[in-house]
């Protein structure tokens, strides 16, 4: 694409420095969203055990939001370990909170988390368009299967609300996803105008 030139999945197309390297992301992914959320929940779990469970449990989730923010916009552990940086594609240097925001917006709603991860997995290490495609609709499938059933026997406003949540996500990576990159930036990284890159 020439520089300036829109992209079909909306915005401008990310320009700037070049994208990291996949294993090293998938090393720093396992410390910034395997290890790290595991040792908070713990963590805060034991301090909040005297609290009421829907204090707690929002607390856990209010964690999760502000860790993931934390990580794009203040620090990244899993980044700095393996010599990787979120820099802005604008040519702003360091990825702002607005950014930081916006691309972590699949990730950070709980139950949309569980497709988000798996459909931004497949943005980053899946090269050829049709095959993420077919991931993402695995995953619709998959979320459909399984949610409309224990929603219908739960007989729950807010569990068929989660599985609308849920099932969004890879509609939203179906429509979203035109770009056929080798390696890409997460969908939500061309709106949020970053990307993670070496240092």
């Amino acid at each position: 694409m020439a520089n300036g030139e829109s992209s079909i999945a909306g915005g401008p197309a990310p320009q700037g420095p070049s994208v990291a390297p996949k294993g090293r992301r998938f090393a720093s992914d396992i410390i910034d969203l395997l290890i790290i959320p595991i040792i908070l929940g713990i963590a805060f779990g034991i301090m909040l055990l005297a609290v009421p469970e829907g204090i707690r449990n929002f607390s856990l989730i209010a964690v999760n939001i502000l860790w993931l923010v934390f990580r794009d916009y203040v620090f990244s552990p899993g980044r700095k370990l393996v010599g990787l940086k979120l820099v802005s594609v604008d040519g702003a240097g360091k990825a702002g909170i607005t950014g930081a925001i916006i691309r972590n917006i699949t990730l950070a709603i709980p139950f949309v988390l569980t497709t988000g991860y798996g459909c931004e997995i497949a943005r980053v290490f899946i090269p050829t368009l049709i095959w993420r495609r077919a991931w993402y609709a695995a995953l619709l499938v998959i979320a459909l299967a399984g949610g409309i059933p224990a929603a219908i026997s739960a007989a729950s406003f807010l569990l068929g609300v989660a599985v609308l949540g849920v099932a969004a996500v890879p509609i939203i990576f179906l429509v979203l996803d035109k770009e056929n990159l080798p390696a890409g930036d997460r969908l939500m990284d061309v709106y949020a105008r970053t990307r993670v890159t070496s240092e």
